[in-house]
C-alpha cells in the first residue's frame, strides 16, 4: 500500500509529499487497506471465539 512513484512516496496512490504541504508535518498517515486486511486477518484467525476487536489510532 505505500510506493514511490516518481520518486515521492505514497499511500494508496496519495502523495505523502503533497499531503504533507495540506496538513503540516510530522504527521501520521494510516492504509485503510492494511488496517482492513489484518482486522480481517484477526477476525478470521479467532472465528471461533467470542472476541472484540478494538484498536487506536494516534491523531
Amino acid at each position: 500500500m505505500y510506493s514511490y512513484k516518481n520518486k515521492n512516496l505514497h499511500c494508496e496512490n496519495i502523495n505523502l509529499i503533497e499531503l504533507s504541504k495540506k496538513v503540516g508535518s510530522p504527521f501520521y498517515c494510516y492504509s485503510s487497506k492494511i488496517l482492513e486486511s489484518k482486522y480481517s486477518e484477526l477476525t478470521d484467525a479467532f472465528k471461533e471465539e467470542d472476541l472484540l476487536v478494538c484498536f487506536f489510532t494516534k491523531s
